[in-house]
C-alpha cells in the first residue's frame, strides 16, 4: 500500500489562502505522485498513470453540491436549486441518463456543422484589430469567441453572446470552493437570469425549430427522457460548462504560441493546428485539477481513502509527468498528442471536447493565417487561477 506525503498543516498547499502557483511548487517540490496534508481532507495524485486512474474509477461521486456548501450556498439557493439538476452533479445511472440524451450531439461530426458559424466568429473579430496601436487579445479576441462558439452550439443569437458569456463566468466560479459573498450573489443572480432567458428561448424554438441544442431539447425524445427542470439546466450547462476554460485556452495558447515562436509556423503549416491545440492545452491546461468524493472507504491506485475524503486529479502534475513526455516543460507542437488528461476521462469526460478543440483550432489557424507577426508586447499578461486557470489581459500588436 502507498503512504501520502504528509504536509504539516503550516505548509499545507490545500488552504484555500495559498496562491495557486505556490501550491503548485509546494506539491513539485517534494517530489511524491501523491500528497495530502496533516487534517487529510484531500488528496492529491499527480502523477499520469494515478490521475487517469482517479479519474476512471467508477466509486467515486461528484463533489457538485458539497463544494456549494464550501461557499456558504444551501437548499434556499437558486444556484442550488439550478446545480441539483445538472448532468455534472449527478453519479453513475443518473449522470448516463442526462448525458446520454445528449451524447450524439457532441461527436466529431456533429459539431462540425458548427465549423462556418465559429469561422465567421473568429474573422469578424480578427478584422477589428487596431494596425498601429497594442491592444488586449483577451478582450478584443478571446472573450468574445469563446461565448460565440459556445452560442453557436446551443443557439443563443450573436447579440446575445455576451450577456450570455457574463452569466456563464459568474455560474462556472460555483464549481470551484470558496467563492466570496461578493461572487456568491453573483452567481445567484446569474442562475436566476440564465434560467428565465432558457425558459424563453426553448419556447421560441418550440415555434421556430433550428439546427441548434436548445431545438433539440424541445423534441418529444427529450422531454420524454428528462424533466423540465434537467431539460432547462442541461441547456444552461452547455453555456457556462466550457466557456471560460476555451476563452482561457485561446488566451494563453496564443501567448505561448507567440512567446515560443509557433504562430508564424502554423501559418505556413496548418496541418500542425490539431496538434498544437492539444500541446497547449498539455503545456498549460485550464482545468488544473478535478475533484471526486471518496463515498466509502476504499483502495484507489493503491492509496486508502477514508470515507468523506475528496481525490484531487491534478491534471497540471499529470501533463508535465516526465515518465509520460520527454523535455515536458518544451512546449513542441509536433508532440504526438496521446492521453489527453485536459478534458478529464472516464464517464465524466468533457462533453463539449470536441467542440472546445474546433473552436481553439480555428483560433489558432484564422489568428495565424492573419496575423502570423502578431508580438507581445513588454506589459506582463495578466493571470486569472479563479476557476478555471489562464490569462485574461494579454498585450499584443498586430505586427
Amino acid at each position: 500500500m502507498r503512504e501520502p506525503y504528509v504536509f504539516p498543516m503550516s505548509e499545507s498547499p490545500f488552504s484555500p489562502d495559498v496562491p495557486p502557483l505556490e501550491r503548485r511548487r509546494r506539491m513539485l517540490e517534494v517530489g511524491a505522485d501523491v500528497v495530502t496534508d496533516e487534517m487529510g481532507a484531500v488528496v492529491d495524485f499527480l502523477s499520469e498513470d494515478d490521475v487517469e486512474g482517479v479519474l476512471n474509477d467508477p466509486r467515486f461521486a461528484s463533489v457538485a453540491m458539497p463544494t456549494l456548501q464550501l461557499s456558504g450556498i444551501d437548499e434556499s439557493s437558486p444556484v442550488w436549486r439550478l446545480w441539483t439538476h445538472l448532468m455534472f452533479a449527478k453519479n453513475a445511472e443518473e449522470h448516463r441518463r442526462i448525458r446520454n440524451v445528449v451524447a450524439r450531439e457532441f461527436g466529431p461530426r456533429r459539431v462540425d456543422r458548427f465549423r462556418p458559424g465559429i469561422e465567421q466568429a473568429a474573422d469578424e473579430l480578427l478584422g477589428d484589430f487596431p494596425a498601429d496601436a497594442p491592444f488586449d487579445l483577451w478582450e478584443r479576441f478571446a472573450y468574445p469567441f469563446a461565448a460565440r462558439v459556445a452560442c453557436e452550439l446551443v443557439g443563443i443569437p450573436p447579440e446575445d453572446a455576451l450577456r450570455a458569456a457574463g452569466w456563464a463566468f459568474d455560474l462556472a466560479r460555483a464549481f470551484f470552493p470558496f467563492m466570496s459573498p461578493e461572487r456568491v450573489s453573483r452567481a445567484e443572480r446569474s442562475a436566476i437570469e440564465i434560467c428565465a432567458y432558457i425558459d424563453d428561448l426553448l419556447d421560441q424554438r418550440r415555434d421556430e425549430p433550428r439546427d441548434d441544442l436548445v431545438t433539440m431539447l424541445t423534441s418529444d425524445e427529450v422531454t420524454a427522457s428528462l424533466s423540465p427542470d434537467e431539460v432547462r439546466a442541461l441547456a444552461a450547462n452547455m453555456i457556462f460548462a466550457g466557456l471560460e476554460a476555451t476563452a482561457k485556452g485561446v488566451c494563453t495558447g496564443v501567448y505561448f504560441l507567440v512567446e515560443h515562436g509557433q504562430l508564424a509556423r502554423l501559418a505556413d503549416e496548418p496541418e500542425l493546428v490539431p496538434t498544437a491545440v492539444l500541446e497547449t492545452l498539455r503545456f498549460s491546461p485550464p482545468a488544473q485539477s478535478v475533484a471526486r468524493f471518496t463515498p466509502e472507504d476504499m483502495v484507489c491506485q493503491d492509496v486508502a481513502l477514508r470515507a468523506g475524503q475528496v481525490a484531487s486529479a491534478n491534471i497540471v502534475a499529470a501533463s508535465r509527468d516526465p515518465d509520460r513526455y520527454a523535455d515536458p516543460d518544451t512546449l513542441d507542437i509536433e508532440r504526438p498528442p496521446g492521453k489527453q488528461l485536459a478534458f478529464g476521462a472516464g464517464a465524466h469526460y468533457c462533453l463539449g471536447a470536441n467542440l472546445a478543440k474546433l473552436g481553439l483550432g480555428i483560433a489558432f489557424e484564422r489568428l495565424a493565417g492573419r496575423y502570423p507577426t502578431l508580438e507581445l508586447t513588454e506589459a506582463e499578461p495578466r493571470w486569472d487561477y479563479e476557476g478555471f486557470a489562464g490569462i485574461v489581459e494579454l498585450q499584443v500588436r498586430a505586427g
